[in-house]
């Protein structure tokens, strides 16, 4: 059973991953619009590009450390302006990209995982559709003796 519920009705969900029911899903060309956001309606408008700007004289002078892992982040080292974990609304400091983008990955991976269901289990076995491993049984009408 879905345990989300709409936003907009409180009924359930279609779909374990939508915040909408079916009446409240909103269409495929708004959905594909929403995955076309700028880059100031995706959170990175001239504050970020100010703050950005700051960081980059002290990550060009080797003077800065990476808010996620603390290890130094060198001149001409490839790096991003890290959010806060759970705001978006609020900048970290500089990380290494690497270590940003993973940390995306992760919560991302997290959130596509959660909702995914386990395997069928039958008897603490996994359940397969065939097992591949048995001898071919015999054709009809052919009688197999045992060396018994």
């Amino acid at each position: 059973m879905n345990e989300r519920m709409c936003k907009r009705c409180g009924r359930e969900t279609w779909s374990p991953h939508s915040p909408y029911c079916r009446a409240h899903r909103p269409s495929f060309e708004k959905r594909q619009l929403w995955a076309t956001k700028s880059r100031t309606a995706r959170g990175y408008g001239e504050a970020h590009k100010a703050l950005r700007a700051l960081y980059v004289r002290l990550v060009d002078a080797g003077q800065t450390i990476c808010a996620r892992c603390g290890r130094p982040i060198f001149p001409g080292e490839p790096w991003d302006l890290g959010h806060v974990d759970g705001d978006r609304t609020r900048y970290a400091g500089p990380e290494h990209r690497r270590c940003n983008r993973q940390a995306g990955a992760k919560k991302g991976a997290a959130i596509t995982n959660q909702s995914r269901r386990p395997a069928a289990v039958l008897d603490g076995v996994r359940k397969w559709s065939r097992n591949w491993n048995a001898p071919e049984p015999p054709p009809p009408g052919v009688i197999v003796l045992s060396d018994d």
